[in-house]
């Protein structure tokens, strides 16, 4: 260990050298969400979001987990559907669409013993509304 310094008031930079042995890599603990998720395999899911894009990206994404989505672009539509005695395991809401009233909540959106998992609402930056 040594220390080399340009003066008073100047500070100081230590110095030192160690010998450890070569560490192994912990296993990886970031999860890779590429392909079919055992987890999500065959989970029903509804999306209700006024965008088309976002639809199809939410969608595509699920698809490629092995989830069932079902999208619907009104809550209308998605309310309709869930009266009608669809249950779905998770539902995906954009909390900022118009109209945004019978579905608005997932006591609305998904009845009493319904889905497993609840609603998940998703906000978006604000579209000059």
């Amino acid at each position: 260990m040594w220390a080399t310094s340009e003066g008073l008031g100047k500070g100081a930079t230590f110095h030192f050298t160690i010998r450890a042995p070569l560490a192994e890599l912990p296993p990886q603990s970031r999860r890779e969400f590429i392909g079919t998720q055992p987890e999500l395999q065959g989970r029903r899911v509804l999306v209700v979001d006024d965008n088309a894009t976002n639809r199809r990206v939410l969608d595509l994404q699920m698809g490629k987990w092995g989830m069932v989505p079902r999208a619907a672009e009104s809550p209308a539509q998605a309310l309709s559907w869930v009266e009608d005695g669809e249950r779905f395991d998770l539902a995906i809401l954009d909390m900022h669409m118009p109209r945004w009233t019978a579905c608005s909540s997932r006591n609305a959106c998904m009845p009493a013993g319904g889905p497993a998992a609840g609603a998940l609402q998703l906000a978006r930056p604000a579209r000059g509304r």
